[in-house]
């Protein structure tokens, strides 16, 4: 028996001494990216961004194979982990190894040695991690490790739940997101010296918002002026910040979900970015800061705490407030801007998951201002230079060698740690490890002048000059901060410093921090001396983190006790590469294709079928002519094949475990039935609502689409993050195929969004308001002349049609037309056609061909075929001309022309296959009739629901009175109406039931899609339909009544505005949203203020939906909205 437990305690030795490897793969890759919702390229990692979580156990091996996919060099650094047997692995180009070039790879082996806790992984070729190049590592802390959590509790329950904490802990990547690529904005710095401040957005885990402040919140946070951004614009004393324009998104916000039974939440928070100090704090929440830098401190109980670029803190959370959503702030400390970034903590009871969406800001409690400063003098800082290491570990009490490092700029963009820059160059240099000088006099120490075991001093001191902050990052070994100050520092050595009072009490030898990076304070004479033991040799970077000082310059190598360093191995020095791997060819991919879809033909577009099958079905006919095969063998091959197909799409499709109508997943005449015959057609977006009630929130509508009407799952689906084309067939619907509308390429629609977002933004709108203004003078001066007090029938609808086609066709290309003047009745001919087309289009999702046809036909024979759109090809040929007219070289643009979104198109940046005629015709074309119908059937429907209730119009009527007593006195601009809470209760339920298009507009995923418990497959179409949002009962009860007060709730505002999807979402949300607001609130409150109308022979009847198209449309035989003017209000 002595024996068997001799051996058992043997085995149990040679267990605990084993280390485990933990291997991963990763592939870097770019790709168009949309992380607040602005787009441009960035890296991604295994397609993720950040890149995938590495967990490695204290004591274990990592090893990491990296495949670099991009067209640039590139290596990846292991931010904060000790190198301590493979110092060729820290990832630094030129410095401990050559870089991965394109197509190549690297394998990377360190162990968690002597270290545990948070840190993280990046690119370390040029501003990589900036743009993407990074994710999180996790060093689960040894068992043995003494953990400081007593000193927070002495309660066995939170004991227990703390440690359960630390092992489940959450991993939040912070950094700002700019508009440019960092290295567009370095080489901006490097020519002229201004500094990339202005960032669009703070992000948790790649995901944000950006907010645009307004001119109170600016003016509350206090500093220079700035823009909406909150950029100071050039300020004496500060560097130069970019001027941007601000465009606010809302794609969902990052989500840390407390899970079941779990009392208290670890969050690490890595601050990856390139310009911002953060301060982070929990609304309501107040926190432990147990960790920094990966290892534990004496805890700190605060409000907030600050997070400088690259470094970590770890809080624990007590999960004990209200079960709901608080926000997770993070907001800058940079005087040069105002910025904010918002995620969510959710409490488990509150409901939902972490891969629930949210897009609002909970109304909790903060406990900072906009500037970073704590809103109570009571609340609590994080003192960080109070992060003593638990247990307590001093410094050792003298140094053997000291570095002085004073930080200058030897030209406008040029820094240096004391004598010189880094040269860029020199990363494509043999490394140092291979030779201890090719990074000339930026290296420091040679072998023998830092031995191992040495104690090491750096002491860094701003130049008189210089008045930024700098946040340091050594590489290898952690150094205690051991010494703050300003003023300069006018000694060689520490021990000199202590010589005097002054500087004596400046340092802290007792219990001062451990960090891996350290902080230098603004202002010129600013000094932080660290100290550190070389514990293993290492070729170590010091740099400052912030992106265009370490960029431009301000960076060195220490060689630390090199020469008890091991020989660099053979394999390592002389490694052979990966050959180079050619893309896959196109017929590569498409053998690739086949077997991946199993020769599913659904996974064409209809579009697409015609087009493939064409040319078989032409080989049969040809067949049967020739009487080379008879006809019964046709048709019986060709009803064979046709059953094999049914077959396959019912039972063997990638959709076929979706739940539907077998009858739907067989055929799209399924569809067509609903559409076109049912109840006289356009019936089949109810008919999904009933599909909904018998098969649940999943729905396989047709052989290739799948509805769902969970609206957890509509931000997903109409994403501002994921990449999801638009049907291809569906880019004829329209009618301009090369229209950014009907742009079904993800990439390419981005590319031509980008190139409109500016005409359409909320400032630009509002420059324009005074011209919209100018014509609701002119048509209710008309509607006064010719209608009030006749008795003379006004159709509201054409009235209103004139006013949105005047104003969209000035807008789009600077001409007057004076519909609201000249047209009969107010009967605009380019809505009459707009009406025309409607019909037509609608027809085009089932047969494409026609949209085609129509595309291509000459208009002289469309006239002759369709003679009701004749009027329609006047106005394509009348934008041709003015296309024409804008790109002739003797071109001289009339006043204010050179400001027409068609003149500017012609006159960007754009290739010049965006630019050629056709496409800047389907612009114009796609811009115009975009807005015309949706304008004006919401201004009609609007007009009639506050005129059918009369304590809704008196209400309004009142508001409206109170700021605009004199109707002979200038209208309010639309900044004062806007701030009217009931008028703008009435143009939200307007819009709710306006609907857009209250249909369907499906997304393709280029990946697979997962929803919940359900993954849609790529290629495949999902659809969420408005009509659905904004008749959810549960959002809005009785959805079909007009009731403005339902927006006057600010508790329930936030949740009824996240489900208005009248102008959808995501990267293909309606661009002219904010002149439909313009249009509808100065419509809206010019009307009902200066006329007593009264509705003439209309009724529900005549605006509630029953037929649901691309638009939507009420009963048959419908007159439209009727009024008579009864008087004109003074």
């Amino acid at each position: 028996m002595q024996s068997i437990k001799v051996f058992a305690s043997l085995l149990w030795a040679l267990n605990v001494q084993a280390k485990h490897v933990w291997r991963y793969n990763m592939t870097v890759t770019s790709a168009w990216g949309e992380m607040d919702g602005h787009g441009r390229p960035k890296y991604y990692i295994n397609g993720q961004s950040p890149g995938p979580l590495i967990t490695v156990r204290e004591g274990d091996e990592m090893e990491v194979f990296v495949t670099n996919s991009l067209a640039i060099e590139t290596t990846m650094h292991w931010h904060g982990v000790y190198q301590v047997d493979h110092p060729w692995n820290d990832g630094v180009p030129g410095v401990t190894q050559f870089s991965i070039q394109p197509r190549d790879n690297y394998t990377y082996r360190w162990t968690a040695q002597n270290q545990y806790g948070s840190y993280f992984y990046h690119g370390h070729f040029g501003p990589a991690f900036a743009d993407g190049m990074r994710g999180p590592i996790w060093i689960i802390p040894a068992e043995s490790r003494e953990r400081p959590y007593e000193l927070i509790s002495d309660s066995k329950e939170d004991l227990a739940a703390m440690k359960k904490a630390e092992e489940n802990p959450r991993h939040i990547v912070t950094s700002d997101w700019n508009a440019e690529g960092m290295d567009i904005l370095l080489i901006q710095y490097r020519d002229t010296g201004f500094a990339p401040w202005c960032s669009n957005s703070l992000t948790l885990n790649d995901r944000a918002q950006t907010y645009c402040h307004s001119a109170r919140d600016i003016e509350d946070a206090g500093g220079p002026d700035r823009n909406d951004l909150g950029c100071i614009y050039k300020v004496p004393g500060y560097e130069f910040t970019n001027p941007l324009e601000c465009e606010p998104t809302n794609p969902p916000m990052e989500v840390v979900q407390q899970q079941e039974r779990e009392d208290w939440v670890w969050i690490n928070f890595i601050h990856s970015g390139a310009h911002h100090e953060l301060s982070i704090s929990i609304d309501e929440h107040e926190f432990y800061v147990v960790a920094a830098d990966g290892e534990f401190v004496s805890p700190q109980k605060v409000n907030q705490i600050n997070v400088n670029l690259g470094e970590r803190i770890s809080i624990l959370v007590k999960m004990d407030k209200s079960p709901k959503d608080y926000a997770i702030r993070l907001t800058s400390l940079s005087p040069q801007q105002i910025v904010q970034g918002i995620g969510l903590l959710r409490y488990h009871r509150h409901g939902g998951h972490a891969d629930a969406t949210n897009t609002t800001v909970p109304l909790t409690k903060p406990w900072v201002h906009l500037n970073g400063t704590l809103i109570s003098e009571n609340s609590k800082k994080m003192n960080e230079t109070a992060l003593a290491p638990f247990p307590a570990r001093p410094p050792p009490l003298h140094s053997d060698t000291t570095l002085k490092f004073i930080v200058k700029m030897t030209g406008p963009s040029t820094w240096v740690l004391h004598s010189s820059p880094h040269q860029g160059f020199r990363q494509s240099l043999p490394p140092v490890l291979w030779n201890f000088d090719s990074r000339g006099n930026t290296t420091y120490g040679s072998p023998g002048t830092m031995h191992n075991g040495s104690v090491v001093d750096i002491i860094f001191e701003n130049d008189q000059q210089v008045t930024a902050m700098h946040p340091f990052h050594k590489h290898n070994m952690k150094a205690f901060i051991i010494g703050m100050g300003e003023g300069g520092f006018p000694f060689d050595t520490v021990e000199e410093a202590l010589g005097h009072e002054d500087y004596r009490k400046n340092f802290n030898f007792h219990d001062p921090p451990l960090r891996d990076g350290c902080r230098l304070n603004e202002g010129a004479g600013a000094w932080t001396v660290i100290r550190y033991q070389i514990t293993f040799p290492a070729a170590s970077m010091l740099h400052c983190h912030r992106i265009h000082h370490f960029g431009s310059g301000q960076q060195v190598v220490l060689l630390e006790g090199v020469e008890s360093m091991a020989p660099v191995p053979d394999e390592v020095r002389n490694m052979v590469h990966a050959d180079f791997i050619p893309p896959v060819s196109s017929h590569d991919q498409f053998g690739v294709f086949l077997n991946a879809e199993l020769f599913d033909i659904q996974a064409f577009e209809p579009a697409q079928l015609f087009v493939c099958n064409i040319f078989p079905i032409m080989a049969i006919l040809e067949a049967v002519i020739n009487r080379s095969i008879g006809l019964t063998h046709v048709l019986l091959t060709i009803a064979l094949l046709y059953g094999g197909v049914l077959l396959y799409r019912v039972y063997f499709s990638p959709l076929s475990k979706f739940p539907g109508p077998k009858l739907a997943a067989a055929s799209s005449w399924y569809e067509f039935y609903y559409e076109f015959i049912y109840k006289g057609g356009s019936q089949f977006a109810f008919h999904i609502d009933e599909l909904h009630q018998e098969y649940g929130p999943f729905v396989r509508i047709t052989p290739w689409e799948i509805h769902v009407n969970d609206f957890r799952h509509y931000d997903s689906i109409y994403s501002f993050q994921l990449h999801h084309d638009k049907p291809e067939h569906l880019k004829w619907r329209a009618g301009q195929p090369n229209s950014v509308f009907a742009t079904p390429d993800h990439n390419l629609h981005r590319r031509r969004r980008a190139a409109l977002n500016p005409y359409f933004s909320k400032s630009r709108v509002a420059s324009f308001a005074p011209y919209i203004q100018e014509r609701l003078n002119s048509m209710c001066q008309r509607v006064q002349r010719e209608f009030a007090g006749k008795e003379k029938v006004l159709n509201l609808g054409d009235m209103w049609g004139c006013l949105v086609a005047d104003t969209i066709a000035h807008y789009a290309f600077h001409r007057e037309y004076n519909w609201v003047n000249t047209a009969v009745n107010f009967q605009c001919p380019l809505l009459e056609q707009v009406d025309v087309f409607a019909d037509i289009m609608d027809t085009v999702p089932h047969f494409p061909v026609i949209g085609m046809v129509l595309y291509y036909m000459p208009p002289w024979l469309i006239r002759i075929m369709v003679p009701a759109l004749s009027g329609a090809m006047d106005f394509l040929n009348e934008i041709e001309s003015n296309v024409n007219r804008i790109k002739s070289p003797d071109f001289k643009p009339l006043q204010g022309e050179n400001q027409n979104i068609m003149y500017e198109l012609y006159h960007s940046d754009l290739p010049d296959t965006e630019r050629r005629q056709a496409r800047l015709v389907s612009e114009g074309l796609g811009v115009v009739s975009a807005g015309l119908e949706t304008s004006k059937t919401a201004l009609e429907r609007a007009t009639f629901r506050i005129l059918n209730d009369p304590a809704v119009h008196k209400r309004l009527k009142d508001e409206l009175t109170a700021t605009w007593p004199d109707t002979k006195d200038a209208a309010p601009e639309l900044s004062t109406l806007e701030a009217l809470p009931y008028l703008t209760a009435c143009v939200e339920e307007a819009f709710r039931l306006a609907y857009g298009t209250p249909t369907r507009l499906p997304r393709v995923p280029r990946e697979p899609l997962t929803l919940g418990d359900r993954v849609i497959p790529p290629g495949y179409m999902v659809a969420t339909q408005a009509l659905t949002v904004m008749h959810d009962t549960e959002v809005f009860p009785n959805p079909m009544e007009y009731i403005p007060e339902r927006w006057m709730d600010p508790v329930t505002h936030p949740n009824l505005k996240k489900h208005l999807v009248t102008f959808g979402k995501g990267t293909r949300v309606c661009i002219g949203q904010q002149m439909a607001y313009a249009i509808m609130t100065l419509g809206i409150a010019n009307v009902v203020r200066r006329f007593d109308l009264t509705l003439f022979e209309t009724d529900r009847s005549d605006v509630d939906l029953v037929r649901a198209s691309f638009k939507p449309r009420p009963k048959k035989g419908s007159l439209g909205i009727r009024a008579l003017v009864q008087d004109v209000v003074v």
